[in-house]
């Protein structure tokens, strides 16, 4: 995997974080390279250590001015990279890497659009919508979070083999495709990153027995 930090990457960054189209894309620097470390994958076994309990907060990348994102969602679905880095392999140019996913994926902003995409490695042509802009990723991310934990009792032991954990899991993602849809309509659709996502939450893929309970209160 080659990732590579660019000279005048704040520039466009800013750029990108604002939805503006820069004048010349960046050329990048051979000198310097680093791969991102993985993110934690999403637990499918109560024997394995349990994830921490969601709470949103925004960190800002090294070399972007402006560019913050949020550290993490709920689990392996996303985790933001310590720096952002041009996808330099890519054959679609001005793929700007912010996030990674438990598969390997990246979440990156283009730098001609300011769209957020996924692409499953840095090489893929193939981009996954998730949002329109940065702003909006922010936002879906927080009312995800906020959501949490789909009215399930953290002090609860429940059988997601129920009829009723059943139901609560579906209404659970189709309250996140709602607040989802509502923030950011035009790229919440069928086939892309949030939509999926509260598929995999109404799976009880995201179930409060997945995480570790709060320290304090929640509320």
């Amino acid at each position: 995997m080659c990732l590579y930090r660019l000279p005048g990457m704040a520039e466009a960054l800013a750029r990108a974080a604002e939805g503006e189209r820069p004048e010349e894309d960046p050329t990048p620097e051979p000198a310097r390279r680093a791969a991102p470390p993985d993110p934690p994958g999403i637990l499918r076994s109560v024997d394995e250590d349990l994830l921490p309990w969601p709470v949103f907060d925004l960190v800002r990348l090294p070399g972007g001015a402006d560019l913050e994102v949020p550290r993490r969602i709920l689990g392996g679905e996303y985790v933001a990279l310590d720096a952002a880095y041009v996808l330099d392999r890519n054959p679609r140019a001005g793929l700007i890497a912010f996030g990674r996913d438990a598969g390997g994926g990246f979440f990156c902003v283009t730098a001609d659009t300011g769209h957020v995409v996924y692409v499953v490695t840095d090489t893929a042509p193939e981009t996954v919508p998730v949002n329109t802009d940065l702003a909006r990723f922010r936002e879906c991310a927080r009312a995800v979070v906020e959501l949490f934990p789909f009215g399930e009792d953290p002090a609860a032991e429940p059988d997601d083999r129920s009829d009723g954990a059943a139901e609560a899991h579906e209404r659970a993602g189709a309250a996140v495709r709602a607040v989802t849809e509502r923030i950011d309509p035009p790229l919440v659709e069928a086939g892309g990153f949030w939509f999926d996502l509260s598929y995999d939450i109404a799976m009880g893929d995201r179930a409060v027995r997945w995480y570790r309970p709060p320290a304090g209160p929640t509320g």
